[in-house]
């Protein structure tokens, strides 16, 4: 049973780094923990204490819940027994629990709360006299505080303190466990952390987009980046259309190109929403529909392009609602007709 809990663990966490590893929007966690249990009313031939360690394997979901970060947790762990009821002397606890977590920051600091309930199978061996074991199923409640303060070779560390409660729900009478865990974890992922820490991230995201910006000649000047209230924007600042239609001009399509190949880079949803300038006369909604026409333009082409899927995308238009120049100048009116991609911001 031991060699069977650990290549699985091992082999879950080999073939999460080669998945995960290269996209760095995911939140990928593993790491060891060492732990204390007490058994409440243990019955029969149960041990009173127990203490061991093991290993954590945590995922974060590529969707959130309420804003918040959550996902999958798999811990397998490993408990010499100190016996202190006859006639067990010593044995081991040999437990694989896969669980479903929320993280709730703690504002901006280097703290969350990650509460998360766990179920999976116990293996009870006794090294008495009879060498015997058992098997049960463990219902397991993790009260887990984390504290992420260092950045460590392009992730970072995440600190646990774990109280847990935990019941045997097979046999009967059940056991009952409290305890903790106490660990450390190497976490994978732009969307992990504090919101300083994902602020910064973004920065270096626009950085460079930025920087590639102003290499190309297809771009300077034709494209821009900046962090937005959502995430990264990648705004068209000069998408051309033909006149009064939603059809791109042919000149366009080398410049989407080229922002596809920006947006395969990440696997957040995007936000695409058209702008329009303010004609006199016009109406507002009509406007409104137009841009998210133009807009839905460029969304088919990136769906097209496979730079996304349909689901993966939210199209909206505003019209003339928020313009950035003077309407009353043709060159003001131009720096109002855009398009702007937002790589959406995963987690809170």
């Amino acid at each position: 049973m031991k060699k069977i809990v650990l290549a699985a663990l091992a082999t879950v966490m080999s073939v999460s780094s080669a998945l995960f590893a290269k996209d760095a929007d995911l939140v990928v966690r593993y790491g060891a923990f060492g732990q204390g249990n007490v058994i409440v009313n243990g019955h029969g031939d149960d041990a009173a204490a127990d203490v061991g360690g093991g290993l954590s394997f945590e995922y974060g979901m590529p969707f959130t819940i309420f804003g918040l970060q959550n996902g999958l947790g798999v811990h397998a762990s490993i408990s010499p027994i100190v016996g202190v009821k006859d006639p067990v002397k010593s044995g081991t606890d040999i437990d694989a629990l896969i669980g479903y977590w929320v993280r709730i920051p703690f504002g901006t600091s280097d703290f969350a709360f990650q509460p998360e309930i766990s179920y999976g199978l116990i293996d009870k061996s006794v090294k008495a006299a009879t060498n015997t074991s058992e098997m049960d199923q463990l219902l397991q409640v993790g009260l887990s505080f984390r504290w992420n303060p260092l950045d460590v070779a392009g992730g970072k560390l995440d600190f646990e303190f774990t109280p847990q409660f935990g019941i045997e729900t097979f046999d009967s009478p059940h056991s009952m466990y409290i305890g903790a865990r106490l660990g450390i974890l190497y976490i994978w992922g732009m969307n992990g952390g504090t919101a300083d820490r994902i602020a910064a991230r973004e920065n270096r995201t626009v950085a460079q987009t930025a920087k590639e910006i102003e290499n190309d000649p297809d771009l300077k000047g034709a494209v821009s980046v900046y962090r937005s209230a959502e995430g990264v924007t990648i705004c068209l600042d000069t998408v051309n259309f033909k006149p009064d239609s939603t059809e791109l001009e042919e000149s366009e399509y080398k410049k989407l190109d080229k922002v596809v190949s920006m947006l395969q880079r990440y696997n957040n949803k995007l936000h695409i929403v058209g702008h329009c300038a303010k004609i006199p006369g016009a109406d507002d909604e009509e406007d409104m529909k137009f841009s998210k026409e133009r807009a839905q333009t460029v969304a088919d082409y990136l769906i097209k392009k496979g730079a996304r899927s349909h689901s993966s995308i939210k199209v909206e238009g505003k019209g003339s609602s928020e313009p950035r120049a003077d309407n009353d100048t043709e060159e003001g009116r131009i720096r109002n007709r855009r398009v702007e991609v937002t790589i959406v911001r995963k987690y809170k």
